[in-house]
Order: C-alpha cells, then sequence, then structure tokens
C-alpha cells in the first residue's frame, strides 16, 4: 500500500473514531440531561438567556379579512407608544397574522392561537373583530430556527409560552422577559396547573414532566421505564389474521426503530388528574392513565385511533381527543362509545379539543387553516380561516386579562 493510501486510510479510521466517540457521547450526554430535566446546562442556552429580548411589544389589530398591503393601527394608549420603542418593524404580510372571520354567533370570546408555518414567530389574540393584538418574535429567535409558539398561557399582568423546541417563557404584556425556563426538546406542551407548577412534554425523549417555574423536577415519566416490550401477551392483535396483512403498528414501531425513542411513542401530552396524569403515546394510537408512581391503570385507543393528539379527560369522566388518523375530533363516554364527533378534517398532525363553558366544542382543522366552534348538534358557530396555516392548537378565553386590558 503506498504512503498516499495509509495516510488516507489512518485519516478516515481517525475521523470515524472521533465521530464515534462524540456521537456517541451526545447521545449518552442528551439522555443523562434529559433524567435531570435538562434546565440550563449548555452554553448555548446560557447565552440565548442573556441574549434574547423575547418579543418586540408590537401591539395592533388587524383588519377583518385582511388580504392585502394595509397600514396596521397601535392600539396601545399615547403613553405607552411614547415610551416603548419597537424591536421589530411591522413592515410586511408576515409581520402578523391575516385572519378572515367566515361565520361568528353566539357568544364572544377571545382566540389564542399556536402556528407552525409562515406564522411561526407570532402570538395573535382574536376576537369578533380580527386579531386584537399579537407580540412578534425578535430576528434572534428566527435565526435560533424556532418551529412555532405552540401553547400560550394568559394571565393577570403577562402570559407563559411554549417557544418549540427552546423552552417556557414569560413576558409581560409590554412584551418584557419576565422569567424564562429553556429546555432544549420542549415541544406540544407547557401547561400551567392551578398549583402553579408546569406540564411539559418533550417528545424526542419520550419524556413528560411536572416542573415548578424554576425547572424544579415534581414528577417525571419515561415510556421506557413503564410501558412493556411488545409481544402477543403485551398488545391486542398481535396474532390476528389482520397481521399477516398489515402488520401490528405497535410491534412495528418498536421492533424496525428499536433505539429510536421518537418513533417509538410520540408522546404528545400530559394532563394532570387528582388520582394521577393522562398522557397520550401518539405512534401506539394509546391514551394512558398512570398514578402517581407513573405505573400504567388503563390504556384506551388501540384499533380505535390512530395517531391522535391532546386527549382531556373531564371531570364527569368523559374523554375528548382530536383523532389525527380518523379525521375527526370525537367525545368518548367512561364505556368507550362514541358521544359526540365531527369528521371531515384535514389534520395528519397536530390539532387540540376544548369543550366550552356552552357545550359547544373548539377546535382547529389544522391543515385546512380553519378554527372551528361547533355546537353537539353539528352546527358551526364560528369558523375563522388563516391563510397558509398550519394552525397547532387553539385556545378559548371569556374575556382578557386585566393587564392587557389597560394597554389596548
Amino acid at each position: 500500500m503506498s504512503k498516499r493510501r495509509e495516510f488516507i486510510l489512518m485519516m478516515l479510521c481517525g475521523v470515524l473514531l472521533i465521530t464515534t466517540v462524540v456521537g456517541g457521547g451526545l447521545a449518552w450526554g442528551n439522555y443523562e440531561r434529559a433524567r435531570n430535566a435538562d434546565i440550563l446546562t449548555t452554553e448555548t442556552y446560557i447565552e440565548m438567556r442573556e441574549q434574547e429580548a423575547a418579543f418586540a411589544a408590537n401591539l395592533f389589530s388587524v383588519p377583518l379579512g385582511y388580504y392585502g398591503s394595509v397600514k396596521v393601527p397601535f392600539q396601545c394608549s399615547d403613553e405607552y407608544k411614547e415610551s416603548h420603542v419597537a424591536e421589530v418593524a411591522v413592515s410586511s404580510e408576515k409581520d402578523y397574522l391575516p385572519v378572515e372571520i367566515v361565520k361568528w354567533t353566539g357568544d364572544d370570546y377571545y382566540l389564542t392561537v399556536g402556528t407552525i408555518g409562515q406564522y411561526n414567530d407570532l402570538i395573535p389574540i382574536m376576537g369578533k373583530d380580527g386579531v386584537v393584538c399579537q407580540w412578534k418574535q425578535t430576528n434572534f429567535w428566527v435565526q435560533l430556527g424556532c418551529r412555532g409558539i405552540l401553547d400560550v398561557t394568559l394571565l393577570e399582568d403577562s402570559l407563559l409560552y411554549l417557544a418549540h423546541p427552546f423552552g417556557v417563557y414569560e413576558i409581560d404584556y409590554g412584551g418584557n422577559l419576565l422569567h424564562s425556563l429553556p429546555m432544549p426538546d420542549l415541544t406540544h406542551q407547557a401547561t400551567l396547573t392551578p398549583e402553579g407548577t408546569l406540564l411539559l412534554v418533550r417528545t424526542e425523549l419520550d419524556q413528560v414532566l411536572e416542573v415548578t417555574r424554576d425547572g424544579d423536577v415534581v414528577w417525571e415519566w419515561y415510556a421506557g421505564d413503564h410501558i412493556k416490550d411488545y409481544s402477543a401477551e403485551n398488545y391486542v392483535n398481535y396474532d390476528s389474521p389482520r397481521q399477516q396483512f398489515f402488520g401490528n403498528i405497535y410491534a412495528r414501531s418498536r421492533e424496525i426503530f428499536p433505539d429510536s425513542s421518537t418513533i417509538w411513542t410520540h408522546v404528545n401530552s400530559l394532563q394532570k388528574l387528582d388520582d394521577g396524569y393522562l398522557i397520550s403515546l401518539r405512534n401506539q394510537d394509546l391514551v394512558v392513565k398512570v398514578d402517581e408512581d407513573g405505573t400504567p391503570i388503563w390504556t384506551f385507543g388501540a384499533l380505535i385511533l390512530k395517531h391522535q393528539h391532546h386527549p382531556v379527560l373531564l371531570p364527569d369522566g368523559q374523554l375528548l381527543v382530536y383523532d389525527n388518523g380518523n379525521g375527526r375530533v370525537v367525545e368518548f363516554n367512561p364505556d368507550g362509545s362514541v358521544a359526540w364527533e365531527y369528521g371531515g378534517l384535514s389534520a395528519p398532525g397536530l390539532g387540540s379539543i376544548e369543550k366550552l363553558w356552552n357545550g359547544n366544542y373548539l377546535f382547529p382543522d389544522c391543515f385546512a387553516g380553519r378554527i372551528l366552534e361547533v355546537s353537539p348538534d353539528g352546527e358551526i358557530m364560528k369558523e375563522l380561516h388563516i391563510p397558509g396555516g398550519p394552525i397547532f392548537q387553539v385556545g378559548a378565553h371569556k374575556e382578557l386579562p386585566a393587564g392587557l386590558k389597560g394597554c389596548l
């Protein structure tokens, strides 16, 4: 072998060795950080905390049915405008959310929207006349590659939001950053409980958490610690005739991709109950109730749901689910029968479902860019259209917080 070939071979071996060591180290380090909730452990996130101004405080309205170049008027008080210097100029259609209100009947209330796609850097609040106000991410966040603002909680003087996949942040209604909880790989959900803790979902790690606002772990659950390996004894229909043609969905995801946690469960929601937690395992088509020790008590969805999102167990025992693969939102009775459903949705992914105080249902038709309120009789009470979507989730609020009212 020539010296040149020997040198090239040595270099390739060296690169391979470095890649293996570093790659293995990163994978193991990622796992170890996950076990410790991964709160501000890397220089990247420390730097992000120091540099970020969470949002430019541009509070403005959007005319009903906007579809063109329109001057965007501020809705803040004169005193607020004089003291505030906007960090992001409102100059183009992409700077704010265009919304067409196709129909709005029944109750008046306000909507928060979690979006991805071309409007992934906005937090809008909408009412019957369009967008009442919104916040826009700074260029710093855009450069980091934030995929969207997926979960928003309105508080009296501030709001909490999930910036996917970076963490949970709190800003006042002037857009000033009050508090941050950076957490890599945070996805889908950052829900504030009545106790003031946060429910978090980390899909890439098959992990759900309950933490304080400062990141102290109150409760955590890993699918790998509690979900049994796949076998004919553990999972329904494993040896049924259908398997010969379709294969078993649970076994496929585990056996074909045994080392991929993302392909395995794709956990996508967490709800805290009086006696445990409700967890959604999308890739298994399962909703799982676990006790406080994390042990599964019951599961629901096998051969009924397909890659669901946002299951919610109501106080009366009814179960709401956004059933993506079947293109529907559905309410189940405690015995598993269907109490109500609405189909025809374009939502292979994403989605949320909420039962309102008036008995109606609020949900997005995600990839169609629609927000719908539908009565138990199937009548569309409200329909809003956001061109370009898609919409991840939507939430209803009876009135604006006091702190926000003072700014408008």
